[in-house]
């Protein structure tokens, strides 16, 4: 039955008075602007519900109140552009079907689709939905069909097709989609045939999709679309640019090691990447460069004359801030400098002990020349006469003034006896000539001298 409304520009419980709605199967509405909760009571029993030519823009909460045998809602071609969370509430039980097709919705999120538990095909196609938060169809587990064609889509959620273990078929032509993370479709059943569309999409064949290359390994899942970005991909189709992994998709933190002066290529798997360098400097302008970097057109960050400075952590990033590399830069330095540096410390060390050695040899020569002098003189003092000047010994009756700091009982006789004070008094002697070192005297060591010495007087 088709019930056209002219007049009536509200929908609501007392709209249906005529008995014979209750037996309904089929009830197409149109003309309306505004649905209150709880206006189809008088319809309960209807399978099939057909919007058109309707001028509602909301569909608020429980709008579908009462309809809890409803199998099938179409509301395409119509003027809708808001859905209120939970305004499907209560359809758990029998709707299978959900078209919204043509209208000016312009985003959906997870909590618009409660009641929604049985759904089986959905269709958003010719929208304006421009983004896919994370979770968003994970409350239709049930979902075989999902069909966002020919929307504005820019970007997609890790996660936003979530739950959806039962899906085959999911339409993303003609959007404007990059970039698309793997969806997370029948992780939980495993084998399951999956087909993902992707047509018409300026799509980026970069690292960020090469998990399409891991599907094309999996029996049952496919993936269509045309490559538009880089360059060497453009008009190829996913297939054939993720038939063997990209070469230049590897591990998202990569070690690399350079020495001190040479200079370090690091690469981005994608275009347009900026980069953040340490000491949180971002690079992200084509051509950018200064004393250490160098933005290359492609993206590849240079570092010119890498030195210890350098060392540390360099983060390619997507124009959203994603990371995409993580590189951790160390700097060693070049043998030639080890070497050259090694040669300098034993160059140094060699000085030193060349000077040591030098110092001591001229100590023990002036030394010797000393006691040569003191030998000579000695010599040529005629035996048994009193001793004028022999070397730093002294005649004299009177104590010398500086005998104050020297220790008499440091001074022996050859055989070891003690000097008596009153003799020491007679002689002016050098300190350290008879000094003992651990109760052994000089006698020991020069007993010829000392004897002459001492048979002169002492």
């Amino acid at each position: 039955m088709i019930v056209e409304f002219i007049d009536q520009v509200v929908l609501d419980n007392g709209s249906f008075t005529n008995s014979s709605f209750s037996d309904l199967y089929f009830l197409t509405i149109s003309g309306v602007e505004y649905i209150k909760p709880g206006g189809f009571r008088a319809v309960a029993g209807i399978r099939q519900l057909i919007f058109s030519g309707m001028l509602v823009a909301v569909l608020e909460k429980s709008v579908f109140m009462y309809l809890n045998r409803l199998e099938g809602i179409n509301a395409d071609n119509n003027n809708i552009n808001v859905l209120k969370d939970g305004c499907f509430g209560g359809l758990d039980t029998e709707l299978h079907n959900l078209s919204l097709a043509n209208n000016s919705i312009w985003g959906v999120s997870r909590d618009n689709f409660i009641g929604l538990s049985m759904l089986q095909k959905l269709v958003l196609s010719k929208n304006n939905i421009a983004q896919l938060g994370p979770q968003t169809f994970e409350l239709m587990p049930e979902l075989l069909i999902l069909n966002l064609a020919s929307n504005a889509i820019v970007r997609i959620e890790q996660g936003a097709f979530l739950n959806l273990n039962n899906l085959e078929m999911l339409y993303l032509d003609g959007n404007q989609i990059q970039v698309l993370p793997e969806p997370q479709i029948g992780i939980a059943i495993g084998f399951r045939e999956v087909t993902v569309i992707l047509h018409s999409n300026p799509l980026q064949c970069d690292c960020r999709m090469d998990w399409i290359s891991t599907w094309q390994d999996i029996v049952g899942k496919h993936c269509s679309g045309t490559c538009q970005l880089p360059e060497k991909f453009k008009g190829h189709t996913l297939v054939t640019a993720y038939r063997d992994p990209l070469p230049q998709c590897r591990d998202n933190n990569s070690e690399i090691h350079v020495a001190t002066g040479s200079m370090a290529t690091l690469t981005c798997p994608i275009a347009y990447a900026s980069w953040v360098v340490p000491g949180n400097v971002t690079l992200q302008k084509t051509g950018q460069s200064d004393d250490h970097y160098f933005l290359t057109n492609r993206d590849s960050l240079v570092v010119w004359n890498t030195q210890l400075q350098q060392e540390g952590v360099y983060e390619c990033m997507t124009e959203d801030g994603d990371q995409l590399m993580v590189y951790n830069l160390s700097v060693h330095m070049s043998a030639a400098r080890i070497t050259i540096i090694t040669v300098f410390v034993i160059l140094v060390i060699l000085t030193f002990v060349s000077a040591v050695f030098a110092v001591r040899y001229c100590c023990r020569r002036c030394h010797r020349s000393q006691n040569l002098e003191y030998e000579n003189l000695e010599d040529q003092q005629p035996r048994g006469e009193e001793p004028q000047h022999i070397g730093n010994i002294q005649e004299g009756s009177v104590a010398n003034p500086r005998r104050d700091h020297l220790q008499d009982d440091l001074y022996y006789k050859p055989n070891g006896d003690h000097i008596k004070p009153d003799e020491q008094t007679n002689y002016k002697i050098k300190k350290g000539w008879f000094k003992t070192f651990g109760r052994k005297n000089i006698w020991e060591s020069r007993p010829k001298k000392m004897k002459r010495l001492y048979s002169n007087g002492i």
